[in-house]
């Protein structure tokens, strides 16, 4: 959400407005509380929502790698 402000003699808001629509997931635990991060900058976010791609590839984890990089 977004609302515009005018610093005046007092502040005078608008009404917030959505910025856009986002469907993220229920946070299972606490530290899933806050399913999005802003950059510092305040120019994007990060969200962690629910994707309706269904033709996903899966993700591959490396582990240890860097002992790859002594050869």
């Amino acid at each position: 959400m977004a609302a515009s402000v005018k610093a005046r003699s007092a502040f005078e808001f608008n009404a917030p407005e959505p910025l856009f629509e986002a469907h993220t997931h229920e946070p299972l635990t606490a530290e899933e509380f806050f399913t999005y991060d802003v950059s510092a900058d305040g120019q994007r976010f990060l969200i962690n929502a629910n994707s309706e791609q269904t033709d996903a590839r899966p993700v591959d984890i490396i582990l240890n790698w860097t002992s790859q990089l002594k050869r």
